[in-house]
This record gives C-alpha cells, structure tokens and sequence, in this order.
C-alpha cells in the first residue's frame, strides 16, 4: 500500500528512516494517549476527544508502508507506558488489546486515501476535506464498532451498545478532524507566521483573540442557564468560520483544536453549558468539520482567483506584444439581430467604440504615440478597421457576425501603402449583439514578394520561351543555309560525277565512279533529312495543320507510330511563334506515346472553340497515374510536361492530361487566337 504522497516530499523537512521516524513519533503518541485518558479519567471524565487517532492518521499519511511497521511498534510501546502511568485502573490488557484494532482502523482509511486522493493530500482542496473526513469516518466507525462488540455488555439491539458505538466513534474522528490536519500541514510545509492571503497578522491574532474570550466566556463559567447571548455555546461557531475566512488550513486546524481542547477541558471540571458527552460531542463536530470544508472552499476560491488574474496577465501580455492589431469593441448598446442590415450599420456607427487595443492597432492607425486617446473612441472613426467591418454587415449578418481575411489597404505618405489582412468576429448573446473582437495582420511585405515572385516567374518563362524561338530561328537559318550551301554543291557534284561516267572507258575507273556516286548519295539524302528536321515543310508558309500532317507521316516512316490528323477546317491565325511552340509540343507528345504509351497508334486533332484552339493528342496506350506527375519535375523525369505548360502559360494556354491505366491517354492543349506577340514583349520587358 503506497502513501498518499509523492516519494520526494520530506516530512518536516527530515530525511528520516522508519526507526528515526517511529522513535520520533513515540513521544508524540504518547502524549496524545496521555491527554485522552486524562479527560477520560478526570473526575467529570468523558471520552469526548482522542488526539491519538489524529496523529496516527498523520504519521501513516506522511510515511510510505515500509515506515508502519516500526511506527506499529514503538506506538504500542508509547500506548503501554501512558496507560501504565496515566490510567493504572485500566487494565493493560484492554490496552495491548485494543491497539492493534486502532492501528488497523487508521491503516483502512489510509487505504481509502489513497483510493480517493492522489498525490500529497492537501487541506486547502475540498475534495481532499471530503476524502479525508469520508475515509476518517468509515475507519473510525469500524474501529469502534468492533470494539464495542468485544468489550460493551449490551446486545447488539441494544441502545446502549449504539450510544457506546457513537461515544467512541465521534472521540476517534474528531481527533482525527483537529489533529491530522495540524500535523499535516506543518509535515508538508512547515511552520508559518506569514500573513495570509485572505487577512493580515494582526486581523488573525485579533481572530484568535476573540475566540479565546468566547471560549473563556462559555466554557469556563459555573453551570448555570444562560443569561446573556455570550452564554450560548455556539457564540464560539461565527468566530470559528471568520478564522476559517481569514487563514488556511493550519490557522482552521488550531482554532479547531483550541476549541475542542478548552470545551473539553472544562467539561470534565464540571464546568460549562455540557455535562453530556453526546451533546458536546456533536456541538464540537459541528465546529469542526464545517469550519474545514470551508476555508478549503475559499482556499480554491483564492487559487481560482490567482489562477485568473495570471491568465488574464498572460493574456494581455500576449495581447500586447502581439505584432498583430488586436481590439475589442463594445456597443454602447447591445444591437438586436433582427434589425435591417441599413439599420445595424447605423447602430454600429453610432454605438460602437474601441474598448480595448494593443499598440499593432495603433500603428496601423498611423499613431506614433502609445498614450493616444484610442480607447473609448468610436469605432467608425477609424476607418482602416470601420469599413471592413460596417460595411460588410450584409455578408457578415449572413456568416454569424464573422469577417475572415479581408484584405485592406492603408494608403499611406509616398505611396507607401501598407496591406492588412483583418478578421472580426462578432459576439452574440440571446439575439443581441454585445461586442466584436478584431485582429489585423501587416502583409504588406508577403504581397510585395509574392508580386515580384510572380513577375520574376513571368520573366523566365518568358525567357525560356525566347530561349526556344531563338533555337527554332536558328534552326531555320542552318537549314536555309545548308540548302544554299552544301545541298546545292552536292547536287552539282553529282551532275560532275555523271558526266565522269558517260565519258570513262576504263572499266575499273567507272566501278570507281559509281561507288562514289552512292556515297555521294546517301550523303545527299542524310543532308535532306538533317534539313527537314531542322525546318519542317511548311510550317512557316502552310500553317500548322499541315506541319502536323507532315509530322505524322514522319513518324509512320521513322518511329512506326500511326498518327492521324484531324482538323475541322476552320481558320486557325496563330502568330509564327505560337505556330512553332505548337509545333513542338505535339512532336513531344508524340514522342512521349513511342517511350511510355506502348500503343502503335495515335491521334491529334484540332478544332476551334470559342475563340480558342484545341489540340487533342490522344493513345489507346497503357495510361498512367496523373497525379504521379502533377507536381513539380525531379530527377526521375516530369521536365518535359513542365516545360509544355510553362510555354502555355506564356500564350495564356492551358494543358489538361486525362489519363485511365490500361485505357488510354488524352491530352488537350487549349490555346486563345489573338495576338500573343505584346504578349512576348511584356513579359520579357518585366
């Protein structure tokens, strides 16, 4: 059974072993067996009070379980030796008897500690007051019971024998109630005479004060009826609760104490208003208990209170380092949500100010100066925050009184704009709008990068487009001049070479001459390809359809790819540049169904649609994933689609991939007949 304790507390600030432990709890159980015989034996005796059960309590609740067993037996030898000198008429054997029954009793309800409090058990927590009186009452009840049982001569039926059980029940848990708590406190904490939180030194010795004349007044008078109101004994019970008020726990378990040891006292000198132990019993259990279920409720009442004054500390220490604007605002007058949008707008503006603000809202106000007037305000004479809000009541009225990442722009000296993204929300409570919370965040600095991010990117692909009309022109210039230059000399080589053949005799010089000529051939042959790829027929002079036609019988020649083309007929203008990005793009798509389509077929289609021309490259191929390749390129491949729908963006096209594994592919390039030279231009100007 473990304690109702954390391993690092060290009770009364001693690192104690269980035998130093037990030899210092000895005299401590001594004395308390010492006092409860006293007031047993005393000539007026009654069994009202027994403070040993008390300090049993505290010692198994501040020691773990390997502690009990030396704590079990130096007890017995305190408990021996006070019934020895202070109550020789009781036989020793009840005592030796009777002790192993209370140590097991205070062990239950250390059990049911632990159960119903975890951690250090603490006073000053009511459910630890109510853990604490619950488990003290059931182990005391228990050790009385059975101890009536042994030792009462009276049936169980008997009223005797329950009269009995409630002498010594109540005895055992008030000392319980006045002394474990005293104990406790001072185990845990210490010993203190700071001034609590709740009342000064002097108020609580003013306190104490008040209750030992009270006391004094009510118990150590001789018997007789009351005359006065002071006479009455539970005169002592509002003092009890200011002292509860005032101090914690400690303070409570004293005056407690105080009042049941005085009370006790002079009960058994025959003086004071009880000469019933049953009625001072239940008089001193009415002191008590509620007394320390009360200063353990203003206990957390306090720490409740602490709590949220550090909260709300945090929160305006947030608030006000925050580099975000933040306010609230408060209508003058709660604005009813069935009014007309035109008829919120006006109450806003005329009922509406700044309650509270952070020195974000000021700056973005323009105010330099953190003691402006801002607070109390009018909100509509602000209108950096006023019209974002007021004049988007409407929408607002229709989104729960909420606003969300507006953005606004504060004009400000030599075009130094700043832009805001502010949010407000609305509070509303039974149909009446009471405030509204707003915050505003500069994003004038991510505006400006993302603009020069997106001019920067409109740069290179405009450059990277350039890039590419550059290599087609020079392709164009190298197949001109290839025609004009070498294909011509090789054309009037061969006419030479003919003319070689018709007029040689020698057999050997002619065999000679036709081989030359073959290879002259083929060279003339590679140097038409080499010129047909760097130039397409037709491209520049027939228009695009025809480019494509020529590039679909291409690739029946050289790839074995079946393309068809389609066309609608309709005119298609397209600026020279479009024409050759086009061109190239669906010679890339088509290469791209060779490698990964895996079909022997394809077809390109062209058509015009609102004002636009469609290119449709479509397989009947394997398909493939598209969203595997919906992302920027990496090294496992992706450049080439990534430089298609970069070229795209540049005419104001578009790329659209439809995809379904093992059904095929289509692919269609949208692109807008007008003009797109300027558009080159800007874009490289930029």
């Amino acid at each position: 059974m473990a304690p109702v304790m954390n391993s690092h507390l060290r009770p009364f600030g001693l690192d104690l072993g269980p035998l130093q432990a037990a030899a210092a709890y000895l005299p401590l159980h001594f004395v308390s067996v010492s006092i409860g015989l006293t007031l047993l034996i005393a000539p007026h005796g009654i069994a009202v009070f027994w403070p040993a059960t008390g300090s049993l309590f505290a010692f198994l609740l501040l020691y773990p379980a390997r502690h009990w067993a030396a704590l079990f037996v130096l007890a017995f030898v305190g408990e021996v030796l006070a019934h020895t000198l202070f109550a020789p008429q009781i036989p020793t054997l009840v005592a030796v008897s009777l002790f192993p029954l209370k140590f097991a009793a205070a062990l239950i309800g250390v059990a049911i500690m632990h159960v119903t409090v975890r951690g250090p058990i603490s006073f000053a927590r009511l459910q630890h007051v109510l853990g604490f009186s619950g488990a003290a009452a059931v182990s005391t009840f228990v050790c009385a019971f059975i101890a009536q049982a042994l030792s009462g001569p009276f049936p169980l039926g008997a009223d005797g024998f329950w009269l009995g059980v409630q002498k010594w029940w109540i005895g055992d848990f008030l000392g319980a109630l006045v002394i474990t708590p005293l104990l406790l406190t001072i185990g845990f904490h210490g010993v203190s005479l700071h001034a609590s939180s709740r009342g000064g030194r002097t108020t609580t010795f003013a306190a104490f004060g008040v209750l030992a004349l009270l006391l004094g007044t009510v118990f150590l008078r001789v018997d007789g009826a009351p005359t006065t109101p002071l006479d009455v004994p539970y005169i002592v019970y509002p003092v009890l609760v200011w002292i509860a008020l005032l101090g914690g726990p400690r303070r409570t378990a004293l005056a407690a104490g105080i009042t049941v040891a005085v009370a006790s006292l002079a009960t058994t000198r025959g003086l004071g208003p009880f000469h019933d132990a049953y009625a001072l019993q239940t008089f001193l259990a009415l002191c008590v208990l509620p007394v320390l279920l009360l200063q353990a409720v203003m206990a957390e009442r306090d720490v409740a209170i602490t709590q949220a004054r550090d909260s709300d500390e945090r929160y305006r220490a947030f608030i006000a380092n925050s580099s975000e604007a933040i306010f609230r605002t408060e209508l003058a007058e709660p604005m009813p949500v069935t009014l007309s949008a035109d008829d919120q707008i006006a109450w806003v503006r005329r009922h509406g100010y700044v309650a509270e603000c952070n020195s974000a809202f000021m700056v973005a106000l323009g105010v330099k100066e953190a003691q402006s007037p801002i607070v109390g305000t009018r909100l509509g004479d602000h209108p950096t925050w006023s019209r974002v809000y007021i004049e988007r009541i409407r929408d607002a009225i229709h989104n729960g009184y909420q606003v969300r990442n507006i953005e606004h722009v504060v004009h400000g000296p030599y075009g130094l704009d700043r832009v805001l993204l502010i949010s407000m929300v609305g509070i509303v409570e039974n149909g009446m709008v009471l405030r509204f919370w707003g915050s505003g965040r500069d994003v004038t600095a991510m505006r400006e990068a993302e603009q020069a991010l997106a001019q920067h990117d409109a740069q290179l692909r405009a450059l990277a487009t350039e890039i590419t009309l550059a290599e087609e022109r020079a392709r164009r210039k190298l197949a001109s001049e290839l025609h004009d230059g070498p294909a011509q000399n090789l054309a009037g080589m061969a006419m030479q070479l003919a003319e070689m053949k018709r007029k040689t005799q020698d057999r050997e010089q002619l065999q000679l001459l036709v081989e030359t000529e073959q290879v002259l051939a083929d060279t003339t042959t590679q140097m038409r390809t080499l010129m047909l790829e760097l130039a397409p027929p037709g491209l520049h002079e027939s228009g695009l359809v025809e480019a494509l036609r020529w590039l679909a019988e291409r690739a029946g020649k050289q790839q074995r790819l079946v393309v068809t083309v389609e066309d609608d007929g309709a005119p298609k203008p397209l600026e020279d540049q479009v024409t050759v990005l086009l061109f190239q793009t669906v010679r890339e798509l088509l290469q791209n169904v060779v490698k990964h389509a895996r079909s022997k077929r394809a077809t390109v289609r062209c058509a015009v649609m609102n004002d636009a021309l469609t290119i449709d490259v479509l397989d009947p191929g394997v398909g493939f994933e598209v969203h595997a390749i919906d992302r920027l390129p990496t090294r496992q491949g992706g450049f080439g689609l990534f430089n298609i729908r970069e070229r795209l963006k540049l005419m104001g096209g578009t790329i659209d991939i439809h995809s379904i594994v093992g059904e095929g592919t289509t692919v269609r390039i949208r692109v807008p007949l007008k003009p797109q030279h300027g558009l080159f231009d800007e874009a490289l100007r930029a």
